[in-house]
């Protein structure tokens, strides 16, 4: 079953993240800030329709600006978003690089946030490299700051941490910290974490042979997606409900929602993963 990437889930922090600089007060807005901001919102929307290399050119330019005139807490803010578009574009080594630079710039400021994004997104390239070990690492640096409890950073955390001991093969531990960021996304009202969160949980239930609670868990993830307009997020849980459904022994059900994914892998550009469902269609429903 494809699974649903830290990559992906880390759109939740940049989403509620929102200005890529620290709150100010009305009457220290300047013309910058306004051009940063909307540019880094563009960026935010480039993303999340899963156009990553538009999204990159957007956080560069953000990033620009906030550092010529020394916004650090801006800085880091786009440089993480950055990074998450060149893992998304599967440019791992400029990934890393403009993590690392983004905890660079966010050391010391007393904002927790920020660190915790930057931290969040080196385990992001550590998983994607199968370095599980120093993604672990990376996490519990994280979940060691000051963050408040409940937070988006902190749940963001936990599920990435819940992955990583997925990845590592201890699937008792990993629903536990999966479920407790469920927890958290569910007490905080935040629809794309919730939806993040039920996906992995639902791979993960499948896995174990519970594919009653998966299917329930998939649905929920979709209806999330769905209010929040997630194309990426949408394509993959129909992916997954369809492999469950095929489990199941139920072919009609299967069919239909694969036939939906290769409709919404399509529209959004992802030959691979359209031939991909479209291969189980014709495995389910051979022509003679």
């Amino acid at each position: 079953m494809r699974l649903r990437t830290t990559c992906l889930l880390a759109l939740v922090l940049m989403l509620m993240a929102g200005c890529s600089s620290l709150p100010r007060s009305p009457e220290r807005v300047t013309a910058l800030d306004t051009r940063a901001a909307t540019i880094y919102q563009a960026g935010l929307r480039q993303y999340r329709e899963g156009r990553f290399a538009q999204s990159a050119i957007c956080f560069e330019q953000t990033r620009a600006l906030h550092a010529s005139v020394d916004d650090r807490a801006g800085t880091a803010q786009a440089l993480a978003s950055l990074g998450r578009a060149r893992l998304a574009l599967g440019e791992n080594d400029a990934a890393a690089t403009a993590f690392q630079r983004s905890l660079d710039a966010a050391r010391g400021l007393g904002v927790p946030a920020l660190e915790a994004e930057a931290l969040g997104g080196l385990a992001a390239v550590a998983l994607e490299q199968d370095r599980v070990d120093d993604a672990r690492i990376w996490l519990a640096a994280g979940l060691a700051l000051p963050l408040d409890d409940p937070s988006p950073e902190r749940a963001v955390l936990l599920h990435d941490l819940g992955m990583a001991l997925l990845q590592e093969g201890d699937a008792v531990a990993a629903e536990a910290h999966l479920r407790r960021a469920l927890a958290m996304h569910e007490s905080l009202n935040d629809a794309l974490g919730v939806a993040a969160d039920c996906h992995s949980l639902a791979v993960l239930r499948a896995g174990a042979g519970d594919l009653d609670e998966a299917a329930d868990l998939a649905r929920r993830a979709l209806s999330r997606d769905k209010a929040e307009e997630t194309p990426r997020g949408v394509a993959q849980d129909l992916s997954l409900l369809g492999r469950i459904a095929e489990r199941r022994g139920e072919t009609v059900d299967a069919v239909g929602y694969f036939r939906r994914a290769e409709l919404a892998w399509s529209a959004r550009g992802d030959g691979e993963a359209a031939a991909d469902v479209a291969a189980r269609i014709r495995w389910l429903q051979p022509t003679d």
